[in-house]
């Protein structure tokens, strides 16, 4: 666990993911929080997290719909019943496909589904979450249902801008055309002052992946 970094009025935490180490980020305002790509059928490390800071968590958000950003949903729903997924509709389909979900092509992870988020993302959009303004840009590419979230100076990617890293468009739903068109949507809304928070690997300051 590492507080990594700072907002006027919030505070972002890592994790990683396991087995596969994908990056699930904890957005704390408050005794609030908001949970990005939880990646990790064991549940725990968050459960902790959230303990040691006494936050609940009241949205989960989707990069996008692979089992390595996706596969403890369920159980955090099961266990906070009050909380919120959000995704786009495209997620929405993928999530409840284990083949769009990668979840039955990876042994280590027993296949599964997610049902519909409360809030789903059809377009660019600003939402008021824990009385912050995230803005919410479907970017389709690495998968069908990929979404990028632009928080202040924070712009969480999921797997479609990695630094130093190829967009991966040969996974079901992937499309190298699309990754192109939205990698260069991301990067016209970014400023010097953007922070990459990536799917995987570590956070960049935009200007230093150029």
């Amino acid at each position: 666990m590492v507080d990594i970094l700072r907002g006027n009025d919030f505070f972002i935490t890592q994790l990683k993911n396991r087995p596969i180490p994908s990056n699930c980020y904890i957005i704390i305002r408050g005794n609030c929080a908001v949970i990005v790509d939880p990646g990790s059928p064991d549940i725990s490390e968050i459960e902790l997290l959230l303990f040691t800071y006494q936050v609940r968590p009241k949205f989960i958000i989707l990069t996008h719909e692979h089992f390595d950003h996706s596969s403890g949903v369920n159980l955090i729903r099961k266990k906070y019943s009050d909380i919120k997924l959000v995704c786009t509709d495209a997620c929405n389909k993928a999530i409840a496909d284990v083949r769009y979900n990668l979840s039955c092509y990876y042994e280590k992870y027993a296949s599964y589904v997610i049902k519909h988020s409360e809030i789903e993302i059809e377009k660019c959009k600003i939402i008021n979450l824990m009385g912050l303004g995230f803005e919410f840009v479907p970017t389709q590419g690495h998968s069908i249902g990929g979404m990028t979230i632009f928080l202040d100076t924070f712009v969480f990617t999921g797997d479609l801008i990695i630094p130093k890293t190829r967009v991966i468009t040969t996974l079901k739903g992937g499309n190298k055309f699309l990754a192109k068109k939205s990698c260069q949507l991301v990067f016209q809304k970014c400023t010097n002052d953007s922070i990459i928070l990536p799917g995987h690997g570590n956070i960049n300051n935009y200007k230093d992946i150029l």
